[in-house]
């Protein structure tokens, strides 16, 4: 399968690993931060936004006194803190990267990068 593989790409959540979960913890450790309870719509009005979108939606809606870039910065040092510590790879994901890695193969996730999520594995 991997014969003459250069590099591969791969969906990172429902591929390697199941992390849907935990978008929705992040905004409720985030707003907790800033004195707020997370609302109960708040997954359906933030529901096919971008990154970016969100951000302003979120500091628009909850008044937040960081700018964009800032808030944007926290979700992502909150998100790669969870992959690295609560979310577990998929049976048989660690071994096929490892095997990858043996290989030569590079490979991503984007957004992210395979460097960023090596330490999954």
């Amino acid at each position: 399968m991997l014969d003459g593989k250069q590099a591969v790409i791969f969906d990172l959540d429902g591929t390697l690993v199941d992390s849907m979960w935990m978008w929705k913890d992040i905004d409720i450790e985030f707003l907790a931060r800033y004195g707020y309870e997370c609302p109960e719509d708040l997954q359906k009005a933030i529901e096919g936004m971008s990154f970016s979108e969100t951000a302003v939606y979120f500091k628009e809606r909850f008044a937040l006194p960081i700018e964009l870039d800032e808030i944007k910065r926290i979700w992502t040092e909150m998100s790669i803190d969870k992959y690295r510590n609560e979310v577990p790879l998929k049976p048989g994901a660690g071994e096929f990267l490892h095997r990858l890695k043996e290989r030569g193969v590079a490979w991503e996730s984007p957004p992210a990068t395979a460097a960023t999520w090596w330490t999954l594995c």
